[in-house]
């Protein structure tokens, strides 16, 4: 389950979402409509650790996103990924070495 509560984001000194929450049970689909510029990137790269929130708390299964141990951190990542809307591909890199990269990381 993931659960958002209260999440403010802000960038750049611009404040981007303010007072999200939703509860998303396992085996659920969500649907995250917005215009252009609106936070819906901000919002997911939020939930995969990448934009921590001002404020509130994001749990993965109960497990705070932004509190828990590196470790765990690490294993929650693993079973989240994102799909572009523009192709994503890097050109220097043949298509294997583009679709290999995720393991790469660390």
């Amino acid at each position: 389950m993931i659960k958002v509560q209260g999440i403010k984001i802000s960038l750049g000194g611009k404040q981007i979402l303010s007072g999200i929450e939703f509860c998303l049970p396992d085996n659920e689909n969500l649907v995250i409509l917005g215009r252009s510029g609106s936070g819906k990137t901000v919002l997911i790269k939020s939930l995969l650790g990448i934009y921590p929130p001002d404020e509130g708390k994001i749990e993965i299964d109960g497990i705070d996103l932004y509190t828990c141990d590196k470790s765990r951190l690490s294993s929650i990542k693993e079973r989240f990924a994102m799909v572009f809307q523009h192709a994503a591909l890097l050109d220097s890199f043949t298509v294997y070495q583009n679709v290999a990269l995720p393991l790469y990381e660390e």
